[in-house]
């Protein structure tokens, strides 16, 4: 009986979807990329969450009031301005967005950073530097 309590439990945690980690620092993506980069630079230091569902088109995505609030409240939200509407407008400036096609200097004809390796890269600093300053206690973690 324990040990399946124990596989029960592991199962639940491996299927959250689009979480990761358990610190306060809340850090919601706008894209699946956007979401893993995240995710690796964070580790266990803050819950990244990805707003779009796994096979969900990222461009036409339309967030619920629970989702508004959660890019309202997060540490930090990764996105492309102008990618997706409802993003932009759930952000309306807050200081909490980081434009990754602004960090890396992507074309607003093309916003898609994340096919370019070396737009990654930047994405990657831009990421760790902003989590940086908003947790400065795990701030050698993000940078390394």
């Amino acid at each position: 009986m324990r040990w399946s309590s124990l596989l029960l439990g592991a199962l639940l945690v491996g299927c959250s979807g689009g979480t990761s980690g358990s610190s306060e620092t809340e850090v919601v993506a706008t894209a699946y990329p956007f979401a893993w980069l995240a995710g690796e630079i964070a580790g266990p230091d803050a819950r990244v969450t990805n707003l779009v569902k796994p096979g969900a088109e990222p461009h036409d995505v339309e967030l619920t009031p629970q989702q508004v609030a959660l890019v309202k409240d997060a540490a930090v939200v990764l996105h492309v301005k102008g990618f997706q509407a409802a993003v932009d407008d759930a952000l309306d400036g807050g200081e909490q967005g980081l434009d990754l096609g602004a960090a890396t200097e992507a074309s607003s004809s093309d916003p898609h950073v994340w096919l370019d390796p070396v737009r990654m890269q930047v994405a990657a600093g831009a990421i760790a530097a902003r989590l940086s300053s908003r947790d400065p206690s795990h701030a050698d973690g993000y940078r390394s």
